[in-house]
């Protein structure tokens, strides 16, 4: 489904070689990580309240909510087939992708491009109309689509000032909920650490103790 307040980022990684169980090993580690941060971050922070699903080793996501805002971490582990000179190359990847939304605004803004339409319809028709069939009798047919079409332009004008209002007044009562910058700056801590661990050989700095990740 389509965002309009959507970020997003996407990372991968190659393991070469066509041994699944040795290229899985290593991504369930990346996936390890990521889990990790996570259960670090959130799950100790009531106000959030975490899904996460799993059909196959690899696979997974995890969605992080807090009110409206929604953080959402994919990832996939496939095999993956590059075709060149020297013939074709099989190797696997495990591929990221985590966005950042919040849901409430989305609505409205969905709601907002319906008013907009319905006072386009209803200037084009109401306003644009009866102005069009006089002028129709004064100056000529050509005007009455004219006048229409003046008619849609101004219910648009007013529709947009109108849920220009409303959604700024949505995103105040988030904000003064919560839901907004802070949850952004989650996001902005949540991608960039995803990205520091979907480096590829650059020693990522981590330690296993007491049965869980951490991170120095």
């Amino acid at each position: 489904m389509s965002s309009a307040t959507q970020e997003k980022i996407i990372r991968s990684l190659d393991f070469p070689g066509e041994d699944r169980g040795v290229a899985l090993e290593q991504a369930l580690f990346y996936t390890g990580l990521i889990d990790d941060y996570i259960r670090q971050t959130f799950r100790i922070d009531p106000r959030y309240k975490i899904t996460h699903t799993s059909d196959s080793p690899g696979n997974q996501l995890t969605t992080i909510r807090r009110g409206s805002g929604e953080l959402r971490v994919e990832t996939n582990f496939g095999l993956n087939t590059t075709y060149g000179p020297d013939g074709t190359r099989n190797f696997y990847t495990l591929s990221l992708e985590a966005t950042h939304r919040n849901l409430t605004l989305d609505a409205t803004v969905e709601t907002s491009d319906f008013i907009v339409w319905s006072l386009r319809v209803v200037g084009g028709l109401f306003i644009g109309g009866p102005i069009g069939l006089v002028a129709t009798h004064v100056i000529g047919p050509a005007f009455f689509y004219v006048s229409v079409g003046v008619g849609a332009g101004l219910g648009g004008i007013v529709g947009n000032f109108i849920c220009r209002k409303y959604y700024q007044r949505r995103e105040h009562q988030l904000q003064k909920l919560g839901e907004i910058d802070e949850v952004a700056g989650d996001w902005s801590h949540l991608s960039d650490t995803l990205s520091m661990i979907m480096i590829e050989k650059e020693g990522f700095n981590y330690t296993q103790r007491r049965g869980a990740n951490l991170y120095e």
